[in-house]
């Protein structure tokens, strides 16, 4: 297999194209993209941008206390579903991982042996010998830990947890373990995520019993074949928007963009350029304080284009691009409204989750939603858009319902809160809602069949059915009365 990649780029440096797939790129022109270097730049302000597997430390919003106390009011009880900490690659992720110590080879050779670096855009010294002297976690060489919670995960659970109880010390305080509602979806993830936010304030995790395999709350796709028959023919199919993007010529432009930089004279395969943009993202997720090496490969410039990539994605998957995904988080909002309304049960709810069921819930709540959809052929127009995965589901991303009791109880109000920044919603102001108007917003949640609603074949059809009898009833009744 080695002896076969030598060949390769053996052949691919000693002939003056550059080959993508089915396509051949002149080469005459050696630039790749503006001076960049990843290790001296002190911002690094893409790392804010790597999608679902962005690091919470630089996606949170402040850690200040004050915005959650409202002049007149009581903190009276909170709901919050929260993501689980930073995890471990896949098995298959990890698979593909261990073949980046022969890439981290062959850039070196790049580099030294066969200088065919580019003449503007090339890696910098310090960038270069970072990647020189990467090695692969031990944890890597294994597969035992595919998809489990990694430590930086734990630890920001616990840090999470900490801040929830300063944020909100009226609901926390006085601590009481009856005072809580646990509940994490049956992965090791998860159920560790939840250990460590109990351990960040009751110091222990309390025995909350077997979870159900699938919890209408916490992963109501896992019992939603329709969803998952969707998001099939999505994947497949050559024509949805995320297929249009990632065959387009700014994607194929990035791809060999990124592998000039990287001092090959032909394009890296895609599947190539995700494993380098996946052991960037994982390792700046476990080791915030540090640089990943293999971050040095991508400029802020293509961080923006795999960013957009992977919102398409998800945007059709779990958010706003299809319909189905506006409904699907119904128990989940049902059980938020409940949990908000009823004064006897604990103050708190805490729910560990998974990315989709995040952004799946932001969507039924109308967050983070753009005028225009995302599409293949807007990324210039959308840089500014809302849907940010970055933003709305990074590691460890939570969302919280905050409950007041104002006016000496006369005012009941909620605020929404997602990775310690308020919500801004249309029908509330600056970010704090009148209780009543939320009951009235989330009716359609609240008043129905959830396993009807949200994922009955006929669910929307339905809808349009409802529709079209109400239709024909007017016109009925406009003829009989004229």
């Amino acid at each position: 297999m080695k002896f076969l990649w030598s060949a390769l780029i053996f052949a691919a440096l000693h002939c003056n194209i550059i080959v993508f797939g089915q396509e051949t790129y002149n080469s005459e022109n050696d630039n790749c993209c503006e001076e960049y270097c990843y290790s001296k730049d002190p911002d690094k302000s893409q790392t804010r941008q790597y999608a679902t597997k962005t690091a919470y430390d630089v996606a949170k919003g402040s850690d200040s206390s004050v915005n959650y106390k409202i002049a007149g009011c009581i903190q009276e009880k909170v709901w919050i579903m929260i993501r689980h900490g930073a995890r471990w690659p896949t098995v298959k992720d990890i698979q593909e991982m261990r073949n980046l110590e022969d890439l981290r080879v062959e850039v070196i050779r790049n580099y030294e042996e066969r200088k065919t670096q580019p003449s503007t855009g090339a890696l910098c010294m310090d960038d270069k010998f970072s990647i020189k002297t990467w090695k692969l976690s031990k944890n890597l060489s294994t597969d035992s830990f595919a998809e489990k919670l990694a430590p930086q995960g734990y630890q920001d659970m616990k840090l999470i947890a900490r801040n929830y109880r300063r944020f909100l010390p009226e609901i926390f305080e006085p601590i009481d373990e009856r005072n809580f509602d646990f509940r994490y979806t049956p992965t090791q993830r998860t159920q560790e995520s939840f250990k460590a936010f109990a351990e960040g304030i009751l110091q222990r995790a309390p025995d909350v019993g077997p979870q159900p395999e699938v919890d209408p709350v916490l992963n109501p796709y896992a019992g939603c074949d329709r969803w998952e028959e969707q998001n099939k023919n999505d994947k497949s199919n050559n024509a949805s928007e995320y297929n249009i993007f990632i065959n387009s010529e700014i994607m194929k432009d990035t791809v060999r963009r990124i592998s000039r930089r990287l001092g090959f004279k032909f394009a890296l395969s895609r599947a190539q350029i995700d494993t380098v943009w996946d052991m960037c993202r994982f390792e700046q997720a476990w080791h915030p304080n540090r640089n990943s090496p293999w971050c040095a490969a991508f400029t802020p410039e293509h961080v923006t284009v795999l960013e957009y990539a992977e919102d398409l994605r998800n945007y059709y998957k779990v958010g706003y691009g299809n319909e189905l995904n506006s409904r699907i988080a119904c128990s989940a909002v049902q059980d938020m409204v409940r949990h908000l309304n009823n004064s006897n049960e604990p103050h708190i709810a805490a729910y560990f989750t998974h990315s989709a069921n995040i952004q799946l819930l932001l969507t039924a709540l109308g967050i983070a939603k753009d005028r225009d959809a995302l599409r293949a052929n807007n990324f210039h127009d959308m840089k500014n858009r809302n849907w940010k995965s970055s933003e709305l589901a990074p590691f460890a991303s939570n969302f919280a319902a905050i409950k007041y009791s104002c006016e000496g109880g006369n005012e009941k109000r909620v605020m929404f809160v997602l990775n310690q920044k308020t919500v801004d919603l249309d029908w509330c102001k600056v970010g704090l809602c009148n209780w009543g108007d939320a009951l009235v917003t989330l009716d359609r949640f609240t008043k129905a069949d959830c396993s009807q609603y949200y994922c009955s074949e006929n669910s929307s059809t339905n809808i349009q059915s409802s529709f079209l009898v109400l239709i024909l009833t007017l016109i009925i009744y406009f003829i009989n009365g004229y």
